[in-house]
């Protein structure tokens, strides 16, 4: 996965906002992508597999 020079820079801006503290272009990437990560981990959906005993559910 890669970030836009954009979208880094806008990651920066929020960082800075939030936190008080000014990133470098790779420490913005690096926490940049662990945040996308994150947010697909949460937002995967679930697969439900249903068989005649029970019913389960797999992320």
């Amino acid at each position: 996965m890669n970030l836009t020079n954009t979208q880094i820079n806008k990651f920066k801006k929020l960082w800075k906002k939030r936190f008080g503290v000014e990133l470098s272009d790779d420490e913005a990437r690096g926490k940049g992508i662990e945040v996308v990560q994150l947010v697909e981990t949460v937002l995967k959906p679930k697969i439900k597999i249903k068989n005649k005993d029970h019913e389960q559910e797999i992320c």
